[in-house]
């Protein structure tokens, strides 16, 4: 009985296993998962209740963790130790072990073997160097120093180690021996369990090779292999894991030697391999936990074979899963891949939610760096600086930070913020390492340089040159200095500028820049002559094209300003220019001044000839290709249509197409500075074809458009176009414009403005008009009317002492009688109105001596009449009329006007009954003449 205790109690010992510490994620995972293998064995007791004789749980066999922990990718994966200790065929059937998952606690009474996996500590993130972008017009850069490389799996703790508190198999005591195989396998787990790896690796071979067909050789054989690998024995432990998966490609362990096979095939950067075992994981393997881990060293080996699209997507996939501990280092991946695949916005996106996730610092730190590089490769200075601003702000940037202030120099100078760069600098440290220190005072240089400050500029180019002369910069300053002295157009520059280009004789696209930064000065001194040859010598230079194009346009441009202008050597470059670069910005330029020089040709031949007319073909031609061609050329597409409209309107037959091109050009480009041009030859053409009503409209708008060089010339069609249409008031509006602007309007418009208003009975405006036409010095266009109607409406506007002076005036002007009455006639009524009755007589007196009978008589009898009645004597008064009544009884005008005065006269009188007499005889003749009412 002792010796069965004594054997028991060993076997215990030998079963138990220290237990280790977990971290929080470790005892979370346990857990979750004792918590669903409880729900289970729940659910199987009471399908398959326990024998009702009291009999203890069967021992099963060790079954496979579903793979490595989630937690790191480094984490091991192994079945758990079951001891397989002697039972008692009377109380407990003895069956094979069978592998037991993790964390699987049953409630019953009976305990079971429980194993709770050790998760790996979280994988370190990778990161990548990202590519720095120069500033502009340099071939410099700082490389980025990348992020801790992620370590590759390696091995941990094993998550079978039993502890001896929670993982104790107990069974019933009994006196039949255990088989072979078991004693074996148990003695082997023992080794194990007690970290003796090399004799735990033997035993477990043996057990291998005395038991071929053993219940427990898969066990066994990835026991074997785990050992192996605990004693880094890596080649043995492959070998052991291959052959597992080749004897049993379905079996349980198939998942955990996937993982350890594709772990090892990681660490050896065999990512191909690595690959086929991961996702060999993922189909065998059902624990969430460890599908991330294996999903997460999927995306980490498609990147490293380069397949980015496949990578992106497997990163994404996991950033779907909460309570990831892949989430940062998948997201950054993500951003990074997105970013080298120049899916920058999309980068940009994943940057922005690792930042404002709660990530860990370093982290945020990074991704903010990296935006703002990207913003600087997008060429989106603002944010740039932004981003960088506030990753300069970050404690956690550490190698990042030289990265992150020199790429904020660099998109501080991409973005212009040529003054943001030196105050910057100013408040920096200005210590930099011996890499960066140059270029980051080589974009202050430049800074300076853009700023205008040439001297301090040229100061930092040479401290470059003398502090850094072994690197790249020194050539850099020197060369950039040159540009400096072309800002401050120094004397001594094209003295510099060949020094340097002896200096460094070799063939290079700088020293041809150098060679057009010449042709650039004195091109900007305005010295064309010289500069042409420079231009011309460039076209087979190392200059980048569009350099290269520039200063073939620029050739040609040479051509035009020179004194004289050279028209074929300018239009021979603008040919070359169109020919070799017809998508380049500048050519629609380049046709339209070619186009310009063949209207200065056409201008220096012989009018009409045929030289000329074939000089404006070409000129329109040219017009009508870049109007055709170039539809978003909006400056030269305003000068064609204007110069084609204007070569146009000089043919006989061309006013209906010049219309028509500066309709076109008004429609284009209704703001255009063109446009009063082009509304004033529209209106003139509408003019000359008689059209006054289409004409006003587009005078108008030019004179309201260029009032400068169309006003005045519009102003006068304008106001001829309302006079020919006969529209007074519109013609008063613009007569008055004209004299305001003391402009002359000619005495005919005047003469039939004020006329129209005269003969409506607008006094006010008739004497407005005609005293605007008799003060205009231009008596020989002036005609005694004209003065006749001046004097008669300010008669009736009660101005008198004017009135009198043109009527004087008009008498002046006169000598046939009649029109000698009518003008004492009307010097009368005005004289009358001034109440001076004795030179009203006078006036009345002489009209009667001029004209003894007629009309005129009996209007100089009416107005002595009225002279009597302002003497108050009415009984004369009424005589004079009566007198015009009977003499002219047939002027349906004069007789009733007559009778009703002499009405008025005898009721004045007092004399009652030729009052009525006079009234019968106006109501019989005249019924509807109205009756005087008298005061």
């Amino acid at each position: 009985m002792f010796r069965r205790i004594l054997f028991f109690t060993l076997v215990l010992f030998l079963a138990a296993e220290p237990a280790y510490s977990q971290t929080w994620l470790q005892r979370y995972l346990s857990e979750r998962k004792a918590k669903e293998e409880a729900k289970k064995a729940a659910a199987a007791q009471k399908e398959n209740p326990a024998p009702s004789d009291g009999t203890t749980e069967e021992v099963r066999k060790a079954e496979p963790v579903n793979g490595p922990s989630a937690t790191e990718p480094e984490s091991t994966v192994e079945e758990p130790v079951t001891q397989a200790e002697p039972v008692d065929p009377a109380i407990t059937p003895i069956r094979r072990a069978e592998p037991v998952n993790p964390a699987d606690v049953s409630s019953d009474a009976t305990p079971r073997v429980v194993v709770a996996t050790t998760p790996d500590p979280t994988p370190e993130v990778q990161t990548a160097t990202t590519p720095t972008p120069a500033p502009a017009r340099r071939e410099v850069t700082v490389i980025a120093k990348p992020s801790p490389t992620p370590v590759a799996p390696a091995a941990s703790p094993t998550p079978d180690a039993v502890d001896p508190n929670t993982s104790v198999v107990r069974i019933a005591p009994s006196n039949k021996p255990l088989p072979p195989d078991v004693t074996q396998l148990n003695y082997a787990n023992a080794c194990y369990a007690r970290k003796e790896y090399d004799r735990a690796a033997a035993e477990y071979e043996r057990y291998v090779n005395l038991y071929p067909n053993g219940a427990d050789r898969d066990a066994a054989r990835f026991r074997m292999a785990e050992s192996h690998r605990q004693m880094q024995n890596f080649n043995a432990a492959r070998r052991g894991y291959e052959a597992l998966l080749l004897d049993s490609p379905e079996g349980e362990f198939v998942g955990p030697a996937a993982y350890r096979l594709a772990d090892l095939c990681f660490q050896e950067k065999n990512y191909p391999d690595a690959l086929a075992y991961y996702r060999k994981v993922s189909v065998h393997v059902k624990d969430p936990a460890i599908l991330l881990s294996a999903k997460y060293y999927t995306a980490r080996c498609l990147e490293a074979l380069k397949a980015s699209s496949e990578a992106i997507e497997a990163y994404q996939e996991l950033l779907t899963v909460e309570d990831n501990p892949f989430r940062e280092a998948s997201r950054l991946a993500v951003a990074r891949l997105l970013a080298d695949s120049g899916r920058r916005t999309e980068a940009i996106a994943q940057f922005d939610a690792l930042i404002k996730e709660p990530s860990k610092p370093e982290i945020k730190a990074e991704a903010t760096v990296r935006e703002g590089l990207l913003y600087t490769e997008m060429g989106k200075g603002d944010k740039a600086v932004a981003a960088l601003t506030r990753a300069l702000a970050m404690p956690e940037l550490g190698s990042w930070k030289e990265i992150a202030e020199v790429s904020l120099f660099r998109a501080l100078y991409s973005s212009q913020s040529y003054q943001q760069v030196l105050d910057t600098y100013q408040a920096s440290t200005k210590q930099f390492s011996a890499e960066a220190q140059p270029e980051v005072m080589l974009i202050v240089a430049n800074s300076n340089r853009q700023l205008g400050k040439d001297k301090a500029a040229r100061g930092l180019y040479e401290q470059i040159a003398h502090d850094f002369a072994d690197s790249s910069y020194a050539k850099e300053a020197q060369y950039y200095r040159l540009f400096s002295l072309y800002n401050a157009n120094a004397p001594e520059l094209m003295q510099e500028v060949d020094a340097y280009l002896a200096q460094y004789p070799e063939p290079s696209e700088k020293r041809d820049q150098l060679n057009l930064l010449k042709a650039e000065s004195l091109y900007k001194t305005k010295k064309y002559a010289a500069a042409a040859p420079l231009y011309a010598a460039l076209d087979s230079s190392l200059l980048p094209a569009s350099l290269k194009a520039e200063a073939l346009f620029k050739l040609g441009w040479c051509y035009t300003q020179t004194q004289p202008r050279d028209n074929p050597a300018a239009i021979q470059a603008f040919s070359a220019f169109v020919s070799q670069y017809p998508v380049h910005k500048l050519a629609p330029t380049a046709l339209a001044q070619r186009a310009l020089s063949y209207q200065q040709t056409a201008l220096a031949q012989a009018a009409g000839s045929a030289q000329q007319a074939q000089s404006l073909k070409a000129a329109l031609a040219d017009f009508d290709s870049l109007l055709s061609r170039y539809p978003k050329a909006t400056k030269e597409r305003e000068l064609a249509f204007q110069q084609k409209a204007l070569i146009l309107g000089a043919k006989e037959d061309g006013y209906p197409a010049m219309v028509n091109t500066f309709e076109r050009l008004l429609e284009e480009f209704p703001d255009s500075p063109r446009a009063g041009q082009a509304n004033y030859w529209i209106g003139w053409a509408a003019f000359d074809a008689k059209d006054y009503k289409k004409a006003i409209p587009a005078l108008e708008a030019a004179r309201k458009l260029d009032k400068e060089h169309f006003g005045d010339k519009a102003a006068r069609l304008i106001l001829q176009s309302y006079y020919l249409l006969e529209d007074r008031a519109a013609t008063a509006v613009e007569v008055d414009k004209a004299t305001a602007a003391g402009a002359k309007v000619s005495t005919e418009i005047l003469r039939w403005l004020g006329s129209e208003f005269f003969k409506t009975g607008d006094d006010v405006h008739a004497e407005k008009y005609l005293a605007k036409l008799t003060s205009q010095d231009d008596g020989a266009a002036l005609q005694p009317e004209d003065w006749l109607m001046l004097g008669s409406a300010r008669t009736k506007l009660g101005k008198w002492p004017e009135a009198e002076k043109a009527l004087k005036t008009y008498l002046g002007k006169v000598s046939e009688p009649s029109q000698q009455a009518t003008g004492h006639l009307a010097l009368g009524e005005a004289q009358l109105a001034a109440k001076q009755l004795d030179e009203a007589q006078k006036s009345a007196d002489s009209a009667l001596a001029l004209q003894p009978e007629g009309r005129l008589n009996a209007q100089g009898k009416m107005l002595s009449g009225d002279i009597a009645m302002a003497r108050a004597d009415f009984t004369a008064a009424g005589k004079l009329y009566l007198s015009v009544s009977v003499l002219f009884s047939d002027d349906s005008e004069i007789t009733p006007k007559a009778l009703a005065q002499a009405y008025l006269a005898y009721k004045k009188a007092g004399d009652a009954k030729q009052a009525a007499t006079t009234l019968n005889k106006l109501q019989s003749l005249y019924p509807e003449y109205p009756v005087p009412t008298v005061n």
